[in-house]
């Protein structure tokens, strides 16, 4: 029969500890919290991934007296001046609670803090092993920052307890954990603009130093907000647009991804420099910028922006879990009018500029009917008693049209018969027309000759972050199927070959890169289906990436007859006959009618 004990001290200390410290990267997060909290504006880092972990911080923050140095590491004592919960209030710092350097300490072999204050020309130790206060507190000579002030953390054999963590890492790569790094340090980096940051991995083999993150002091907020995402996600950061706002004693600073993104990992809020996490908040950006893009007849899937807001807090707000995550905003009301402004700053000044990303109107992603019906769009209410504002048409109906003439060099007017309302009389819309005969062919062309589409081109380098590389790795033959290739060098990918569709539309390289991200956004999502189900090119259509997609269309529009052209007998036929065998006549490639209802006769 199994007994019920109380664990052992160390091993719930140990379990403690690792619920807040999983990671690396949860460990340098929390070693540059204290050092934020200390005032510090250059920060050093070194980690050493062998066989025992170690890793060192330097700081030249104000430091820490003798006198406070030896309870340091010590459970719930802390120098944040917290004494009582409405202290939180008025706290200005990432931590409070004294944890982080206890946590440490029972989960390293060896924990030693070394540091100065500017008042004394002496720093002093402070050392524990393997859990235990071994050194309370000693005269030293290894703080070497260079600054009259500051402290050193070193950590020895980190996770040495746990060997399921340490199996963890030494089973990932080098680049898996420098880029989980850059994301765990990303909110900070990203709120703290007076900081410069530099993180090293030592390479004891060949005993030389990579650079994994290094930061300058920003010029802005709004300018380290993009900097910091370029350091993360690659070189995105610069095509978004800042915007900041105020309310009552709020204020924010904002930068928005107004092209497409990837997924949903590029969505930040940050309340006075702490992560939110409060769904309600980032749905609101989403479904507002969302109706924009509606208005603009543009889809986008997800969107990528940066909100920080700075003001006064709860200190509900600050005690919701180890991570020290924000995730249900008190002043909700406030956080959302002030969110509602930047949206519609977005719409005043930027909206205008979007490039247009038309998506497939629903019919598309469902299986072709060949008698789908539609309900045709009035011009405008009342024009005669005789018109027809509920008039349904089936291609079937297509087939008894009869030509009668050109309208104002606009509209091809013609008769037909249906099968159970009479004969009616409909204004063909002459560019929507011969845009939607020009825009299927073009696809039937490309889908039916997916094998020999590529074409070699002159080579396109972008430099990606390793996440992106990834999914470049994972949906290589995807891109491949439509004519998509490319070489993958460290973190650069090549592209080699595009199908000629695109080549033709002349995209620039930011458009061509922006597609396709937003292409494996949608396979990562299961919003694309990795393979084409079958061969005839209307069933296949739903699948090929939306960038292809707008390209088509785009060219079909620009080859289509234009307004006020003249057409004579012949071409007027041509067009009606063509259009008979369209799979979706009813519409021009953007999905507007192509054809309205004059009158019923």
């Amino acid at each position: 029969m199994s007994i019920v004990r109380r664990l052992d001290k160390a091993v719930s200390l140990a379990l403690k500890s690792n619920l807040q410290l999983n990671l690396i990267g949860d460990v340098i997060k929390g070693l540059v919290e204290n050092s934020l909290d200390a005032g510090s504006t250059e920060i050093k880092i070194s980690v050493q991934l062998d066989n025992i972990i170690c890793i060192e911080c330097e700081d030249n923050g104000h430091g820490i007296p003798p006198s406070e140095l030896e309870k340091i590491g010590s459970e719930y004592w802390s120098s944040k001046g917290v004494l009582k919960l409405e202290d939180l209030e008025d706290l200005k710092t990432y931590g409070f609670r004294g944890e982080t350097l206890h946590s440490l300490s029972q989960i390293s072999k060896a924990l030693r803090m070394s540091s100065k204050v500017l008042s004394s020309d002496r720093s002093f130790t402070t050392v524990y092993n393997n859990g235990t206060h071994v050194v309370s507190l000693t005269e030293c000579d290894d703080y070497g920052i260079g600054s009259p002030q500051g402290t050193v953390v070193k950590i020895t054999g980190l996770f040495y307890n746990l060997p399921v963590r340490r199996t963890y890492i030494s089973n990932t790569s080098q680049k898996s954990i420098s880029q989980q790094i850059k994301l765990a340090l990303f909110p900070l980096c990203a709120t703290n603009p007076d900081l410069s940051i530099k993180i090293n991995l030592i390479e004891p083999d060949v005993s030389c130093e990579k650079s994994i993150l290094s930061v300058s002091k920003a010029v802005s907020p709004d300018d380290r907000l993009s900097t910091s995402f370029d350091l993360i996600f690659g070189n995105m950061g610069s095509s978004m647009v800042p915007l900041q706002s105020s309310h009552m004693d709020y204020k924010v600073d904002s930068i928005f991804g107004l092209n497409p993104t990837f997924n949903i990992s590029h969505r930040f809020i940050f309340l006075n420099k702490r992560l939110v996490m409060d769904e309600r908040l980032y749905n609101l950006i989403t479904r507002e910028l969302a109706q924009l893009y509606k208005n603009q007849n543009v889809h986008r899937p997800s969107f990528a922006f940066v909100v920080s807001f700075t003001g006064p807090q709860h200190p509900s707000e600050l005690t919701q879990g180890p991570q020290k995550t924000i995730n249900t905003v008190h002043e909700i009301q406030t956080l959302t009018y002030l969110t509602k402004c930047l949206i519609d700053k977005v719409a005043v000044n930027y909206i205008g500029s979007l490039q247009h990303n038309k998506r497939m109107i629903d019919s598309f992603k469902e299986a072709p009917e060949k008698n789908k019906t539609r309900k045709i769009q009035t011009l405008k209410d009342n024009i005669s008693p005789f018109f027809c504002s509920n008039l349904k048409l089936s291609k079937d109906d297509l087939s008894s049209v009869r030509l009668v003439g050109l309208m104002d060099q606009k509209f091809i007017v013609v008769t037909l018969v249906t099968k159970h309302q009479g004969t009616v009389m409909l204004a063909l819309d002459q560019h929507a027309c011969d845009e939607r005969v020009k825009a299927e062919k073009l696809f039937r062309n490309y889908i039916g000759n997916l094998s020999n589409c590529s074409v070699a081109i002159e080579n396109i380098t972008w430099d990606l972050s390793e996440m992106v590389m990834n999914l470049f790795s994972t949906f290589e033959f995807s891109l491949s199927t439509w004519g998509i290739r490319f070489i993958s060098l460290n973190s650069r990918i090549i592209l080699t070959h595009l199908p000629s569709v695109l080549t033709e539309g002349k995209l620039s390289h930011e458009s061509l890169k922006s597609g396709i991200l937003q292409y494996l956004s949608d396979l990562e999502a299961g919003k694309k289906c990795p393979k084409p189900p079958g061969e005839k090119w209307f069933e296949t259509l739903p699948f090929i990436p939306e960038m292809i997609i707008n390209v088509v269309n785009s060219l079909a529009c620009r080859s289509a007859v234009k307004f006020g052209t003249s057409l004579d007998t012949a071409q007027c036929k041509t067009i009606i006959q063509n259009l008979k065998s369209c799979e979706l006549p009813f519409q021009c490639a953007h999905g507007r009618p192509s054809m309205v209802p004059l009158t019923m006769l």
